[in-house]
């Protein structure tokens, strides 16, 4: 019996103790947006917590929920029509209402994190429901609401959730994230020969991956070095480029902010010619990387389950619209050259400069700049991540590619901030976060909330179902409303 097998028998005796165990709960499962390339992120936990026995239905936004002023990626009603969705049991959802439906069917509730939730948090918890969270994404997003238990993706971010949130540490696990789990080598798709084939690619040359940022990021600054580092790596010898777009330009959200053409894909306008990584081939795109190159990314936890580095470049140009600055203010305040050799340091929003930054004299752009630094330190709740790479400036990447300067090649420091920042790298995040999911629906001060509903709590619900609800849509639809 080979390694493989054994492996299969052993999940299947823990899922045996589980269906023995555990109580048989109905489950809502929640992408809270779709996040192109990863929408199928938590299927493999629907599947999961349906193996062990429970009733399960996974949801997510429609994009028809742009007219109730939802702002992040959304799914196409058809996603629920795909053969691996309609096994989980996906029930989209295209107005509020009907996910508070659906919430009114669940015993437990299980939100992915996103922006807009925390009125539909509000209303699962007044309803008495197990309200749990998992950092289901790459990206910070540090948006959780009414959370009974969080699942999160590494040791690194426990305490701070705790924190923040205002969750007891008790009641936080670390998992891992279901995103990352298609990163497991197991999961890979395409082999170098097969993604260079696809692509356009010679398998004999390097290939540097530019990690492109948001569309409504990309005011003049951001739209040059875009240009000027694809012109760089193309014009390297022995390197080849392709483009990983950030998932909302693939949904062309908010392309509006700077471009006038809003149906052509920003990457095709940029940099004509050039491939563009499809979005499910985003990790193969990174396994056959020799490295990733970006503005300024959240990338940093991924990249390092390749054992990749990361250069950031111009880090300080990307906030000039925001900070009122030009390039002739840049040049004259900040050095040309910027890069130190990669290897694991803290992922600082100005990349390095924040020293010359506060000796400064007084001025509007030192005042917005010292802002900005201490809202990032909010936002990752005073403890800044780690990243494995190097900053560097425009001028400096010709000769960072071409010397091979930007290798990182030290094994026991990638593995060490995998195990801080992802837990590990088995593609199993989801098996850890049903295994979080059963703890709670176990743990005796949250049984209260699996009692039956009292009577007046279901009048009340009768009432808004049958009464009120159906008034305040005859309302929208009548001419008077329009």
């Amino acid at each position: 019996m080979g390694p493989y097998e054994a492996e299969k028998i052993a999940e299947s005796v823990v899922r045996f103790n589980f269906l023995r165990n555990a109580q048989v709960m109905r489950i809502l499962i929640v992408t809270s947006e779709s996040f192109h390339g990863h929408e199928l992120r938590n299927l493999p936990l629907c599947a999961e917590l349906i193996g062990r026995g429970h009733e399960v239905i996974h949801s997510g936004p429609t994009t028809a929920l742009a007219t109730e002023g939802f702002r992040m990626t959304a799914f196409d009603p058809s996603f629920a029509e795909r053969p691996e969705a309609a096994e989980c049991n996906t029930r989209l959802f295209s107005i509020w209402s009907e996910l508070t439906d659906l919430i009114d069917w669940c015993q437990v509730v299980l939100f992915g994190v996103a922006k807009q939730y925390r009125h539909v948090a509000a209303y699962a918890a007044k309803e008495n429901k197990i309200v749990l969270w998992h950092r289901d994404i790459g990206a910070q997003n540090p948006y959780v609401y009414h959370a009974d238990w969080i699942a999160v993706r590494g040791v690194f971010e426990a305490e701070v959730s705790a924190r923040r949130f205002g969750v007891p540490r008790e009641h936080i696990r670390v998992a891992g994230c279901v995103q990352f789990d298609s990163a497991a080598p197991k999961n890979q798709r395409l082999d170098r020969k097969a993604f260079c084939r696809k692509y356009g690619l010679d398998e004999d040359k390097k290939i540097a991956v530019f990690i492109s940022t948001a569309p409504a990021n990309h005011h003049k600054m951001v739209v040059e070095n875009y240009r000027n580092i694809c012109r760089i790596v193309q014009n390297t010898p022995g390197f080849q480029l392709i483009i990983k777009p950030h998932p909302r330009e693939y949904a062309h959200n908010k392309q509006h902010c700077h471009y006038e053409d809003t149906e052509t894909p920003t990457w095709k306008q940029l940099a004509p010619g050039i491939s563009a990584c499809e979005p499910e081939d985003k990790y193969d795109c990174f396994r056959h990387a020799e490295i990733l190159i970006d503005q300024k990314s959240e990338m940093f936890r991924e990249a390092v389950l390749f054992h990749i580095p990361i250069l950031e470049v111009n880090v300080l140009e990307v906030r000039a619209h925001i900070l009122n600055i030009d390039a002739d203010d840049i040049s004259r305040d900040f050095p040309g050259k910027r890069f130190s050799p990669p290897c694991r340091q803290p992922w600082t929003y100005f990349g390095g400069l924040e020293e010359i930054i506060e000796e400064l004299p007084d001025s509007p752009f030192k005042e917005k700049a010292v802002i900005d630094i201490a809202k990032n330190l909010d936002w990752y709740s005073g403890v800044l991540p780690d990243f494995i790479g190097a900053y560097c400036s425009m001028d400096e990447l010709p000769e960072i590619l071409s010397s091979g300067a930007y290798r990182f090649d030290d094994e026991e420091t990638y593995e060490a901030y995998i195990s801080e920042y992802c837990l590990t790298n088995d593609g199993k995040a989801h098996v850890r976060v049903a295994d979080m999911v059963e703890e709670a629906i176990n743990d005796p001060v949250l049984a209260v909330k699996l009692r039956p509903p009292g009577l007046l709590r279901i009048l009340k619900r009768l009432l808004r179902n049958w009464i009120i609800r159906p008034l305040r849509s005859l309302r929208r639809s009548s001419p008077a409303s329009n």
